[in-house]
């Protein structure tokens, strides 16, 4: 007999063929048609059974090879019938997106700007956090502060104790760290390309690229010999330099070049990716210990980075405590301006990342709401055009088709949509992944830029699915569950109602999501208006600047860099569209600004409360005019004068060496050349940024003072490119071999001091006036939908008096109710995550109540003009034919 359950599960089937049923049904038949046939022929039924199995073969295994048979064809006709039912679906799908080109055109083109934002923040994002550094194992990699490089000694000079662990010291705690390297950046001037250039240098000590773990593609990392003080001089090139001055010659490696006209050989060239640190164009052998002519590629001070491999298992805390460990070997007492225990070892990748998180989880943030916003806005365009189809899905279901096969037409077509949509978001992408450099920290921008790559296709494509299945499945869902008796009924029956009632519930969504986002962006408007309205202390219409730096081994001493700088500002003061030129040796808001020194009064040699640091200038006469910053009291010299040497300085240190005194006539002390007496006052000028205070600030004269690193400036009243053709042609007059670089305007250089909070304040601006558009379109398709819906009431209402002000009426309420709750919510979100703005926003409180009553009244006013259109078609409505259609 067979099981009675096995009969009942062969023929009650909710999801499919039951395979094991079906087998263990049909072996047992054949057994017991074996077993009778035996007993037929005479046999006692225990014999028959035996016989019966004897014959037949292990059961076991039978039903086994049976299963695996049938599983394996089973299969093959699913995913036969599913590829069939999905080509057919596509197909359908296809046919319903080009009946409605228009209307599937704008729900692309808004999902394109939703997931085009998105995928160009996370290429943003990707960089920052989620990609790793393009060197081995980076995890591993940590940088290190507190660090000294052995320095070679100077006859005569005064010995001060050590106060820090020195390189080798470092490298040998073996136990924390595999192994230490140190770099320092600057700049030089390379010849033997294909033309004279200003190159970005780093020197490097001799386990750089071995820490890092990578290596020369063309030639040889540095040798030991190339290492050791008094070596021969070898350089590696990177591979942007050696394609743009070497026309990507492999025997670049035997050949030499010059940098400040000191020659070295090339001995390598670095892979495409690798740029560390600091978009770097060659790497120079630093020998140790440190060389006094190294000096040439910086501004007075070494800027020596160190990074380290972490020994297996060791983590960066204990990195940093073995750090502090040593530093307490030299100085047993902390110092209140100590570097924290904690940033003596950081991840190399949040080292590089620096500040910049909260900008960049802002901008991350803004993109996603916008995607949710343009989620709701399509999920409200097609649950209104659902209604359309409430008939033929009704009928397809009469038909037989069930509530899985309807929803999954539904998505399959969601899906098409989006994938157009993602399509276009690539593009959107592309043009503006760019821009989105700007917004990540410059160090790591350097080493890892956004880019569209294979992991930002594949987030891309995620996104775009799961935007389908975010705003095609509840309209799916929805039209599933759609009689025929509703479907044929007048204004669509109670499905209709449903639906008007989730349509207003995204509206508020919309508004309420967007008001956030345009809150923010009023924020970053006003803390942009803000800062730009900061006084720089300088007038930057009309002036322009352009770099130099003099070799050492051709102007070695002040003389000849005096008569160099006097040759060049004699020429640009005779060309007539030069009104003002100068130089100086660090120009403000540029980042190389140079050293700063201890300062102070004379008179108070011993009093500690007096004594500051101030950053130390040298400048000819006329810059102060030249960059338009008031002076009280006396330029500086042309020339020196050993018998009184003399200095400016800026309103700060005024007020902090001799504050509510007048410190012209007085004199001042500092390791810059001992006492100087102070001969004016200049206005403080923003060195740093426009959003730093001004720094304690002295200016010496460039003939007392004179630099390697100068920059010119010229204020004048022609055009950008006849001033730097005029600063060129003047410094080739006095040498023709000698390059300018980074010619630009001041206005230029002050905008690149901004330039990271202008991106955030335009992409969220961008996204505050995309929410905008999106929420009046939003609005408007719900409203024209209903009116389109209730023409018969509405002429029923014109049939019994309605007055044309009562339909405006009537339908400008129903939009202005939906708006005032979505701004009500979206004014009480926005109050909660404006705290997120605090780190980023200039004098701006986030709270600021201009913003906070602004922002909803340009989103209610969008919102009732979006209201107003489909109101006034409403109160056209002829009574007489909206009868007649019904």
């Amino acid at each position: 007999m067979s099981d009675p359950r096995s009969r009942w599960l062969r023929y009650v089937r909710f999801w499919g063929p039951n395979v094991d049923a079906d087998i263990d049904e049909e072996l047992r038949y054949h057994l017991e048609m074996r077993v009778r046939d035996f007993v037929a022929a005479g046999m006692t039924p225990e014999r028959a059974r035996e016989a019966a199995l004897q014959l037949f073969g292990d059961p076991v295994a039978v039903a086994h090879a049976l299963r695996a048979h049938d599983l394996r064809k089973l299969n093959h006709e699913r995913r036969a019938h599913m590829l069939q039912d999905l080509a057919q679906d596509l197909r359908y799908g296809v046919r319903k997106l080009a009946h409605s080109p228009r209307f599937n055109a704008a729900v692309a083109i808004v999902l394109a700007l939703g997931i085009g934002a998105n995928t160009a923040v996370f290429s943003t994002i990707d960089a920052a956090f989620l990609r790793p550094l393009p060197f081995l194992e980076p995890e591993r990699l940590v940088s290190i502060r507190n660090v000294d490089l052995p320095h070679q000694r100077v006859r005569g000079e005064q010995v001060f104790p050590k106060g820090a662990p020195d390189l080798d010291e470092a490298r040998g705690q073996r136990d924390v760290f595999v192994q230490m390297a140190a770099y320092a950046t600057g700049g030089l001037n390379l010849t033997g390309g294909a033309e004279p250039m200003r190159a970005t240098i780093t020197y490097v000590t001799s386990d750089f690229f071995s820490v890092l773990g990578r290596q020369p593609f063309i030639g040889r990392p540095f040798a030991t010999g190339e290492m050791a003080a008094g070596g021969p001089k070898a350089v590696i090139l990177s591979h942007a330099i050696w394609q743009r001055q070497f026309g990507a010659d492999s025997s670049v490696i035997t050949k030499r070049v010059a940098l400040n006209g000191v020659s070295y050989d090339v001995v390598g060239v670095m892979p495409r990716d690798f740029t560390f640190p600091a978009r770097t164009d060659l790497w120079i052998a630093l020998q140790l210990p440190v060389q006094l002519s190294i000096y040439a590629a910086f501004r007075n001070y070494l800027p020596t980075g160190f990074v380290a491999r972490l020994a297996p298992g060791v983590s960066v805390a204990q990195a940093a405590q073995r750090m502090e460990a040593l530093r307490r070997r030299y100085r047993a007492q902390a110092d209140p301006d100590d570097t924290p225990i904690a940033e003596l070892a950081r991840p190399l990748h949040d080292r590089l990342v620096g500040q910049g998180k909260t900008s960049l989880y802002v901008l991350m943030g803004s993109a996603g709401l916008l995607l949710l916003i343009a989620c709701a806005n399509v999920t409200n365009l097609l649950l209104s055009r659902a209604s359309t189809r409430q008939r033929e899905i009704a009928l397809r279901v009469t038909l037989g088709a069930t509530r899985l096969r309807v929803v999954r037409q539904l998505i399959v077509e969601s899906v098409l949509l989006a994938l157009v949509g993602g399509v276009l978001a690539l593009v959107v992408a592309w043009f503006t992944v760019g821009a989105l450099a700007t917004v990540l920290p410059p160090a790591l921008a350097a080493v890892a830029p956004p880019r569209l790559d294979g992991r930002v296709f594949g987030f891309t494509m995620l996104l775009t699915i799961g935007t389908a299945m975010l705003f095609g499945l509840w309209p799916a869902i929805g039209l599933s569950r759609v009689g025929l008796n509703d479907a044929i009924k007048p204004g669509g029956g109670t499905a209709t109602r449903r639906g008007r009632g989730a349509r207003g519930v995204l509206v508020v969504a919309e508004i309420s999501l967007s008001l956030m986002l345009v809150v923010g962006a009023g924020l970053l408007l006003e803390s942009l208006r803000t800062l730009l309205a900061v006084d720089a202390g300088i007038r930057t219409a009309n002036v322009v600047t352009a770099r130099l730096t003099l070799p050492r081994a051709k102007y070695p001493g002040t003389v000849a860099r005096t008569t160099f700088i006097n040759g060049v500002l004699e020429r640009l003061r005779g060309v007539p569209v030069i009104q003002h030129a100068a130089m100086v040796n660090a120009l403000p808001m540029e980042r190389d600004r140079g050293v700063s020194l201890r300062a102070r009064p004379e008179e108070a040699p011993q009093d500690t409360t007096r004594l500051t640091y101030a950053s130390y200038l040298a400048a000819t006469p006329g810059y102060f005019a030249t960059l338009g910053t008031p002076l009280r009291g006396s330029d500086l010299p042309a020339t020196y004068d050993s018998t009184r040497q003399v200095v400016v300085i800026n309103q700060a240190l005024a007020n902090i060496l001799w504050p509510s005194q007048d410190p012209v006539g007085r004199r001042l002390d500092s390791p810059a050349g001992g006492i100087h007496t102070v001969i004016g006052v200049v206005a403080d000028i923003r060195a740093v940024a426009l959003d730093q205070k001004a720094d304690p600030q002295m200016y010496m004269p460039m003939a007392e003072a004179s630099q390697d690193y100068v920059s010119i400036v010229v204020r004048g009243t022609g055009d950008t490119g006849s001033l730097v053709a005029a600063i060129r042609e003047a410094v080739r007059s006095v040498d023709p071999a000698q390059p300018i670089y980074a010619a630009q305007t001041m206005e230029q250089v002050v905008s690149a001091s901004v330039a990271t909070r202008r991106t955030n304040t335009i992409l969220l601006s961008v996204f505050g006036g995309l929410a905008l558009l999106l929420a009046a379109i939003g609005v408007y398709a719900v409203l024209a939908y209903g009116v389109a819906q209730r023409t018969r009431e509405i002429g029923v209402r014109v049939a019994l008096g309605a007055q044309s002000a009562d339909v405006i009426r009537l339908i400008v309420g129903h939009g202005a109710v939906l708006a005032v709750i979505g701004v009500a919510v979206g004014l009480a979100a926005a109050y909660a995550l404006a705290r997120f703005l605090a780190v980023i926003v200039y004098e701006v409180g986030v709270h600021d109540p201009r913003v906070f009553v602004a922002a909803p009244l340009v989103l209610l006013g969008v919102a009732l003009l979006a209201t107003w259109l489909p109101a006034r078609r409403a109160a056209k409505v002829d009574p007489m034919e909206a009868l007649r259609e019904a």
